[in-house]
């Protein structure tokens, strides 16, 4: 990963976009996790980011720069300055009970 270059979750959805063609895995998945977050502090009056995990047995069309990665690969960018997207680590929080199961009891899911 060269150093201009940034990993995201699988789909980001900001304000405004036409979502009509990016939420159907939303339709066909299963929601594990989701919490409503006030970004960067509360910093932003009335701005509110989704976050979500969502099991999915439905195959997505990924485009060239997309890539699947294993819990190891995450935790290794976590742990690297400036790599990883800060909506990439606020959704990894949610699973920190799989990421580091030793130091958190694993959730039922």
């Amino acid at each position: 990963i060269s150093e201009n270059k940034v990993v995201f979750p699988s789909r980001v959805i900001y304000p405004g976009d036409n979502v009509s063609g990016q939420i159907q895995s939303v339709n066909h998945g299963k929601i594990l996790r989701k919490i409503i977050q006030s970004d960067e502090g509360g910093r932003f009056f009335h701005h509110q980011s989704i976050y979500q995990i969502i099991l999915s047995e439905q195959e997505f069309n990924m485009d060239k720069n997309q890539y699947w990665i294993n819990k190891m690969t995450l935790k290794y960018l976590l742990n690297t300055s400036n790599l990883v997207s800060y909506q990439l680590r606020c959704i990894s929080s949610l699973i920190l009970s799989i990421l580091n199961p030793v130091t958190l009891p694993q959730d039922s899911y």
